[in-house]
């Protein structure tokens, strides 16, 4: 069990690792820096929050009303500060294994160099159809 751990903490923060240097080595190619992606150190922990609750407030409601209504159930079995330590651990490797990568590679790569040869609209469909396609082909 520890080895599995191991190799899903190291697939995680690899994949997050070359999603960073595959868009740094693209930024530092076109000559361009961080900011070209939106990028501002004063405005992002808001931005990490404002996007954090987009995706908290729906899901919740979602798992609530599937628990509520019957087609869902959970039973939590063990012991809760164990529960509570895997959960902080899952949301961590979901963030360096998912998050993280796509929102530098969808939102901010593939949308930045959409956005500059088409309006924003166009890039909006643009890097939404990427990001599906993407979907499907990693599973």
């Amino acid at each position: 069990m520890l080895v599995l751990l191991v190799v899903v903490i190291v697939v995680a923060f690899g994949c997050g690792a070359l999603t960073m240097l595959a868009v740094a080595g693209y930024l530092r190619w076109t000559g361009q820096g961080w900011a070209a992606l939106g990028w501002d150190r004063r405005r992002a922990p808001r931005e990490l929050a404002v996007g954090m609750l987009a995706y908290l407030l729906p899901a919740s409601l979602a798992i609530t009303a599937l628990v509520a209504f019957g087609p869902a159930s959970i039973d939590v079995v063990g012991d809760p500060v164990a529960i509570v330590g895997q959960l902080l651990f899952l949301a961590v490797l979901v963030a360096a294994f998912e998050a993280v990568p796509e929102e530098f590679l969808v939102r901010g790569w593939v949308f930045g160099a959409l956005a500059q040869r088409w309006r924003t609209g166009i890039a909006i469909l643009g890097q939404a159809a990427f990001f599906c396609l993407w979907g499907l082909a990693i599973g």
